[in-house]
């Protein structure tokens, strides 16, 4: 089978979408062979904490930083990985951009072949039909986006 999709990006905020969006892409990386990185993205209004050239390697080191959610969702990501029996890359990033701008840039400096995220995230307002982050990065991305409902 030809190798589409070699690194897929999960863009994971602990929310029951993004755990559903996580599931679908370990069943991608199954048929494709793919690697799976999976980005959480801090949000910017803690951003005046750290200097604009900081990016997280290990989000403990930072407890003061993160909120206790964030930390909560780093060591759920763990747990998944330990469950299933599978490896795949967790990186955690400062927005000092727009959460859509760190999206993209991450993605193009990986070379992503495939997005996979939630139509929405935490914050996801109910009535929307698509969550303004996912819609972005629909209409933006440099790859194909696979959103979960």
């Amino acid at each position: 089978m030809q190798e589409i999709f070699k690194k897929i990006l999960v863009l994971f905020d602990g929310s029951e979408q993004s755990k559903k969006a996580l599931e679908y892409a370990l069943n991608l990386k199954k048929s494709y062979k793919s690697k799976i990185i999976v980005l959480q993205i801090i949000p910017s209004d803690i951003r005046y904490e750290l200097n604009e050239n900081q990016k997280i390697k290990h989000p403990l080191q930072f407890e003061n930083t993160l909120s206790l959610e964030q930390i909560e969702t780093y060591q759920n990501l763990k747990k998944i990985m330990m469950d299933l029996k599978t490896k795949f890359d967790i990186k955690i990033i400062v927005a000092i951009k727009s959460i859509t701008a760190e999206i993209f840039e991450f993605a193009e400096n990986n070379n992503v072949d495939l997005i996979v995220m939630g139509s929405r995230g935490r914050s996801g307002f109910k009535k929307l039909l698509l969550g303004s982050v996912a819609s972005s990065v629909v209409v933006y991305s440099h790859c194909p986006v696979f959103v979960i409902k």
